[in-house]
């Protein structure tokens, strides 16, 4: 009798150990990440679109949109980690500059130039797309010819594309909306003193004569294209939404899809905050940019640059002018606001305020 007791005892011990065991198991395995992360990046291994991105049903391995100029039914993939402020501790990347115009890229470019030897930067590679039509085909063409190649640095004014590699990765620097416009405006009727006597001929050539000599409170008076058109009011928005048809006008929907593309930035920068912008890139990207701090507060001292680098014959809006433009860029002013909260929470997180590093 004793017997068959141990024995029920010890095939008790035996199914309550193998209960526990199962059950640790089942809690261990449901805990994990679905998507892990890799040296503080985002393994795309499971999910190779960042956070609510959408993709074209034709499942074309590298293009988000693959035809931009026909409407396309498109499917809301699930959401993945979004790369924003994650590191890249890899040198095996491309990183690609989509700069948005009169946005400070020339300082950015002048000093990774000369990083090129120091930190063996393969670039800076420009992307000067013929046509409105042709800057998917060059983007993507440049991106799969170069991103086999370590430390790969692809520029130019060029919308976003989502590319399905976790090798790829995207900066950019934005500014106040208006201050944007505004440099835009007369840098495209005028120029400035970093361009060559040829390119200022071709600048001039571009803009009609009658019209040439407007200021931009004149131009906004008479409402034309070049300073209150529906392109020229959503203008950055669109940059960041990217090819789809959508994207071309100023709607809450370009907006949104805007947003939610800042999860494929690694970092987006603030030119109202360039020194911070550049400790940031630096932060994120080591092998790449280890040290773009120095140049650039080297750059920042040369006043001989920074005259240059302004719009010649720039009059500043007046306050109504200001007042109603403001208004009318108040999804461009969403947008910034959006990215700039971003910038400064990263900023936090980093410890790399003006008043954490001094």
């Amino acid at each position: 009798m004793r017997f068959i007791n141990r024995t029920r005892c010890s095939w008790l011990s035996v199914i309550i150990i193998s209960s526990v065991a199962l059950s640790w198991l089942y809690l261990t395995h449901s805990k994990q990440d679905v998507f892990p992360e890799i040296h503080n990046s985002v393994s795309r291994e499971k999910c190779p679109c960042a956070s609510g991105a959408r993709m074209s049903t034709d499942n074309e391995p590298n293009l988000a949109y693959n035809k931009p100029n026909e409407s396309q039914a498109l499917t809301v993939v699930k959401q993945c980690g979004s790369r924003y402020g994650k590191a890249v501790l890899k040198d095996d990347i491309t990183v690609v500059y989509n700069r948005v115009p009169k946005c400070g890229s020339r300082a950015l470019l002048q000093c990774v130039k000369s990083l090129v030897k120091k930190n063996q930067i393969r670039g800076p590679i420009p992307m000067v797309p013929p046509t409105f039509k042709a800057e998917l085909a060059l983007l993507t063409r440049t991106v799969e010819g170069i991103r086999s190649q370590r430390r790969a640095f692809l520029e130019g004014h060029v919308r976003f594309n989502h590319f399905q590699d976790e090798r790829v990765h995207y900066i950019n620097m934005i500014r106040d909306p208006l201050n944007r416009l505004v440099s835009s405006f007369y840098f495209n009727r005028h120029g400035d003193g970093l361009l060559s006597p040829r390119q200022l001929a071709d600048v001039r050539n571009r803009t009609k004569p009658e019209v040439i000599d407007e200021t931009f409170d004149e131009c906004v008076s008479h409402e034309r294209l070049s300073c209150t058109g529906p392109q020229v009011l959503s203008y950055v928005i669109g940059f960041f939404c990217g090819f789809h048809p959508r994207c071309r006008k100023a709607t809450q929907w370009t907006l949104d899809e805007a947003k939610r593309n800042l999860d494929y930035y690694t970092a987006v920068g603030i030119v109202e905050e360039y020194n911070s912008s550049m400790r940031v890139l630096e932060f994120l990207f080591p092998s790449m940019f280890t040290g773009l701090v120095k140049r650039y507060t080297r750059l920042s001292r040369d006043t001989d640059f920074q005259v240059k680098a302004h719009a010649h014959r720039y009059v500043p809006p007046s306050p109504k002018v200001k007042a109603y433009m403001t208004k009318k860029l108040k999804l461009e002013y969403e947008f910034y606001e959006y990215a700039k909260s971003r910038f400064d929470m990263l900023l936090d997180e980093l410890h790399l305020r003006d008043s954490d590093v001094r």
